[in-house]
C-alpha cells in the first residue's frame, strides 16, 4: 500500500502547468459550463449581437426613414435650384436675373438649415446652426458680398445638390432590399394553383407548393438584415457629408454627435460610438492621489478656543534727561 501524501509547500500548485496539471483556469473551463468563453468566443457573440440585433436598434429606423425621405426632398431641391438658377443668369443680362439669383441663394440657405436639423433629429449628429455671416455687416451691399464671399454658402449649395444622386442611391437600396424580403417572407403564402402550370420560377427555382417555399423564410430574415446593414452604412456617408458641408468645421466647431441608440450596434450604426468595451478590458482605476476605498470623512470644526494674551510690559515712568 503506497502513502499517497500532499506537499505543503506554500508555492506549490497542483493545477499548474509546471506540475502537469491543467491549471486553474483549465480546470474552471473544463468543470463548470458557465464559466466565461476566451476571446474567440465573446467575439463572435458580440458580431451575432451586432449582425442580428440590427432590427431592434432605434437609429436603424431613423436611418430608414431619413433615407425614404431623401429622394423627395433631393428631387425638388433639384428641380428649384436648377431651374432658379438658369433662368436668373439668362436674364442677369437685363437685370431682371438679380432679384431671381438672390431669392434662389435665400432659398437653398433655407434648405440647408432644414437639412441641419434632419441630420440631427435623424442621423443623430448636431452640425449647429445656420450661419448668418451677413448680420454684423452694415448696409445692403455689406451684407450680400458677406454672404456670397462666405464659403458656407457654396458649401450649402453643394450638399443640397447633392442630395439628389445620393437620395436615387439609398432609394434604390431600400425598395430593392424591401422588394426582395417580401417575395421570399411571403412566397408560402403565393396562391400558385392560379396558374397554368401550377408553379413559378425563383432565380431558376421552379416551386409547385408551398413546402418548398418555406426554405425561402430563413432567406427572407437574411436579406432583411443585410438591407438594414446596408441602410446603416449609407447613413454612416450622410454624416460624413454632412460634417464636411454642413458643420463649421473651418470656425473651429466641428459636429457633435447626438447618441440616440440605447444598444450597441457597429460603428457605423451608432454616431460616435464604437460599442461596448472588449470583455478582457481592464476595470477602472480609482483616480490617483487619494485612497482607493471610501473617502475619509471631514474634520470636524468645533468652537474656537481661546489663549491667553501675553502680559503687557509695565511702562517706566523714568524721565528723559532734556
Amino acid at each position: 500500500m503506497t502513502d499517497q501524501t500532499t506537499s505543503t509547500r506554500p508555492d506549490h500548485d497542483p493545477g499548474s502547468p509546471g506540475d502537469g496539471g491543467a491549471g486553474p483556469a483549465t480546470i474552471a473551463a473544463a468543470g463548470d459550463p458557465a464559466a466565461p468563453a476566451g476571446p474567440i468566443g465573446s467575439g463572435l457573440g458580440r458580431s451575432a449581437r451586432v449582425f442580428f440585433g440590427v432590427i431592434a436598434r432605434r437609429q436603424t429606423w431613423l436611418n430608414v426613414l431619413y433615407m425614404l425621405l431623401a429622394f423627395p426632398l433631393g428631387t425638388m431641391y433639384f428641380v428649384i435650384l436648377i431651374t432658379g438658377l438658369s433662368l436668373g443668369l439668362g436674364l442677369a443680362i437685363l437685370w431682371v436675373g438679380i432679384p431671381i439669383l438672390l431669392v434662389v441663394a435665400g432659398l437653398w440657405w433655407a434648405f440647408a438649415a432644414l437639412e441641419r436639423l434632419l441630420a440631427r433629429g435623424l442621423l443623430g449628429i448636431d452640425c449647429g446652426f445656420a450661419p448668418r455671416p451677413w448680420e454684423n455687416e452694415p448696409g445692403l451691399l455689406g451684407k450680400l458680398r458677406a454672404h456670397f464671399t462666405d464659403s458656407s454658402t457654396w458649401r450649402d449649395l453643394a450638399f443640397v445638390l447633392l442630395k439628389l444622386p445620393l437620395g436615387i442611391m439609398s432609394f434604390a437600396v431600400l425598395v430593392g432590399s424591401a422588394g426582395l424580403t417580401n417575395v421570399l417572407l411571403f412566397a408560402p403564402l403565393i396562391d400558385i394553383s392560379n396558374r397554368t402550370d401550377g408553379a413559378f420560377d425563383l432565380w431558376g427555382w421552379r416551386i409547385d407548393s408551398w413546402l418548398e417555399a418555406l426554405p425561402l423564410l430563413p432567406l427572407a430574415v437574411l436579406v432583411l438584415l443585410i438591407g438594414l446593414h446596408l441602410v446603416n452604412l449609407l447613413a454612416a456617408v450622410w454624416r460624413l457629408l454632412a460634417d464636411a458641408l454642413l458643420s463649421e468645421t473651418h470656425r473651429g466647431t466641428p459636429a457633435t454627435p447626438v447618441i440616440y441608440a440605447t444598444q450597441a450596434g457597429a460603428p457605423w450604426e451608432t454616431p460616435g460610438s464604437s460599442g461596448p468595451p472588449p470583455a478582457d478590458a481592464p476595470a477602472a482605476q480609482p483616480p490617483s492621489g487619494g485612497p482607493a476605498g471610501p473617502s475619509a470623512p471631514p474634520p470636524t470644526v468645533g468652537p474656537p478656543t481661546t489663549q491667553p494674551l501675553p502680559p503687557v510690559p509695565a511702562s517706566s515712568n523714568k524721565e528723559v534727561p532734556s
